[in-house]
């Protein structure tokens, strides 16, 4: 992967245009070990959290200083603090105490101490940046990226608006999929280097990628199974963004499952979403149901999908499952999924914002194409540890419409996977 020239584009205020390639692009990886750095930072109790403007909102403040509004942001490999409009960029070793609420109208506790290389700058074009949904916005003077999280395991509980950060999360992959959990192996991608006052400030690959299908459907028919797509997780956020060529290859590929007719996007309503360094203007729908899998292969995520239901539907027999795994030419694991089936809120914008373009830009050739991002919207539905000292995500259901399929690495796991999803729901005769 070849490093980038850091230029602002012609108009764009340098200090807004390095924050975008922070919090939205990027360059190449000068650091080849990532994932061994600092020790925890945190204690095991859960941190509060806002939620009303859609990003992940807390108060951090520096030892013996004041508060300030503050947002964890996953998406983001570097921390910002903002000096105003008129600040200096520069770089500098700085320490936050992350803060929570110890009950309702108690005291602040300080529930984590992040240490580490915080990039001073404005990162916005406004005087005051703020960040949110329309109408909820919400002003911020951090940004604690993924960088101070880096020793540590960050579990995002926000059904219930809160967050939690450990040393690590203990077992193997073949432990918590025995817990019915949904294990994402090495799911960080990126990395790069940005020249900041002359001095070159180099972050790593933590951009979370989680490969996708939209509205996947059991069918041996390959075009109609569902819509691949890989997205990255941001906190910052609440809608799923989603690209426009992403959303034209959707309303293809459900128009053929249906049979019925699927919002051209000029027809959708206009809508936006403010993120750390700007606007972002799309138009508003909602996709059916997304399921979230474990690891990208050739098949590609709807193929895993129907691979993953074949293999739990039939008979588990070994010699049974070597005979159809033949028959088909198909190897007989599969990874990890989460299936949600509601609605999914999602803002779709132009391929060629920043936002997007950047991604793109920092992640080729590792990940051929990003179509989107996970907001918080989704997210709620779910438990999700984001393990950086193991480099995984393991994910479990917190809310309803949300059913995991645990990872079948062998054919002596599918009775067990069979066990983890929900019972059906009592017919009226049996209750």
């Amino acid at each position: 992967m070849s490093c980038l020239s850091s230029k602002p584009a012609p108009g764009r205020p340098a200090a807004a245009w390095v924050a975008a390639a922070l919090v939205l692009g990027g360059g190449c990886s000068l650091i080849t070990d990532p994932f061994a750095t600092n020790e925890s930072s945190g204690d095991p109790y859960p941190i509060s959290v806002g939620l009303a403007s859609g990003a992940v909102q807390v108060s951090s403040n520096e030892p013996g200083g004041v508060s300030r509004e503050s947002l964890v942001d996953v998406l983001s490999p570097l921390s910002i603090l903002d000096p105003g409009q008129d600040g200096a960029a520069r770089s500098q070793l700085r320490s936050f105490y992350l803060v929570g609420a110890a009950a309702a109208g108690a005291r602040e506790v300080a529930r984590a101490l992040l240490e580490g290389p915080v990039l001073e700058l404005h990162p916005c074009d406004e005087p005051t940046c703020v960040v949110g949904n329309s109408g909820a916005e919400i002003p911020f003077q951090v940004v604690l990226g993924a960088d101070l999280f880096a020793g540590d395991a960050l579990r995002l509980d926000l059904g219930k608006s809160r967050i939690s950060v450990f040393p690590d999360i203990a077992g193997s992959a073949s432990q918590r999929t025995a817990l019915c959990e949904a294990v994402f192996p090495e799911p960080f991608r990126g990395g790069g280097t940005l020249v900041l006052g002359g001095t070159e400030v180099p972050y790593v690959g933590r951009r979370i990628t989680v490969s996708s299908c939209v509205a996947p459907k059991t069918t041996d028919v390959i075009s109609e199974r569902g819509t691949d797509l890989m997205l990255l997780v941001s906190t910052a956020l609440g809608p799923t963004l989603l690209s426009e060529s992403a959303y034209q290859r959707y309303r293809v590929v459900r128009q053929a499952q249906t049979g019925l007719p699927v919002p051209e996007l000029a027809t959708l309503p206009a809508a936006a979403v403010t993120i750390p360094s700007g606007r972002l203007q799309g138009r508003t729908t909602t996709l059916p149901a997304l399921t979230l899998v474990g690891q990208a292969t050739d098949r590609g995520a709807c193929g895993e999908v129907y691979w993953h239901k074949v293999l739990l539907e039939d008979d588990c027999e070994p010699q049974n499952r070597t005979k159809l795994c033949t028959a088909k030419k198909e190897r007989c694991g599969a990874p990890a999924m989460v299936e949600l089936s509601r609605p999914v809120q999602v803002l779709v914008i132009a391929d060629a914002e920043p936002l997007l373009a950047g991604l793109r830009t920092e992640l080729h050739p590792e990940t051929p194409e990003v179509d989107g991002v996970l907001g918080t919207e989704l997210l709620r539905s779910l438990e999700l540890d984001i393990d950086y000292p193991n480099n995984r995500l393991l994910a479990r259901c917190s809310a309803a419409q949300c059913t995991i399929f645990p990872d079948l690495p062998n054919l002596d796991t599918c009775e067990r996977a069979r066990s983890c999803r929900p019972a059906p729901a009592a017919t009226a005769r049996g209750r």
